[in-house]
Formats: C-alpha cells, structure tokens, sequence
C-alpha cells in the first residue's frame, strides 16, 4: 500500500480481501489512508450475501467477484443469468448502502452504476462499480 502510494496509485485492487481481514482490514486502513486519499477494490471472498458489507464502507470505490459468472454460467452462455446476479449484486450493495442513510431502494435501478467485466488469467468477474 505504501509503496503504490509513493507511486501515486490512490485506488488499489485488495486481493484476496477476505483472506487479508475484509471488511476488520479495511476498517483498519481507514484511518492511516484517509489523508492520502486511498481507495480499495476489494476481490476474493466479496460474494453477493457480503456485498453491502464492502460498498459500505467509504475506503471502497468498487467490489469485484466471480460468483456472476462461473465456469456453468459461461460455458451456457447464460448471459440473462449474469446480467440478473449483476442487479441483484447491485441492488444489495445499494440497499445496505441507502438503509444506512435511511433511504429505500427500488429494485432493477442502476442509474450511476457502471458494469464491467474484466478477464484475468482466463478467468471472468464482474466489476461492480457505483457511484
């Protein structure tokens, strides 16, 4: 981190963030990173039931997984199905989000939402990016 810092890299990929302490680590980088700006991406244990958790959080600018698109997903070319767990993710990340500062969320909105998908190393995830 403080070396990405140096080289002024203020949003970084936390990979694996559950593994590293997800949402305790982050918690914990808030304070020492505030000053300097530093946003997270967090990937590697993000899931759709832990979603909000991350988005929450103000040190985090973006969340990625690969639990939209798996190996049957993509082999099916089920792209229906991805597209319905990217608005679900969304809707989670959004509502726990809005429920914190006491506002509803209507399910299917993505107004300000950027979808990406970003393959790595052969593999797909969806980068779930708000604003």
């Amino acid at each position: 981190i403080e070396l990405a810092c140096e080289q002024g890299f203020a949003i970084q990929k936390l990979f694996p963030a559950e593994q590293l302490g997800g949402i305790a680590f982050l918690n914990a980088m808030q304070g020492p990173y505030d000053q300097l700006k530093v946003k997270f991406i967090p990937m590697g244990g993000v899931s759709i039931n832990n979603i909000g958790h991350y988005t929450n959080l103000k040190n985090v600018i973006a969340v990625g997984g690969s639990w939209i698109a798996s190996k049957d997903l993509i082999n099916d070319k089920n792209y229906k199905l991805y597209s319905d767990f990217a608005e679900t993710s969304i809707c989670r990340a959004n509502r726990r989000k809005q429920r914190k500062h006491g506002k509803s969320v209507e399910a299917g909105k993505w107004k300000g939402i950027d979808r990406t998908v970003v393959n790595r190393f052969g593999k797909k995830s969806i980068l779930v990016k708000y604003l």
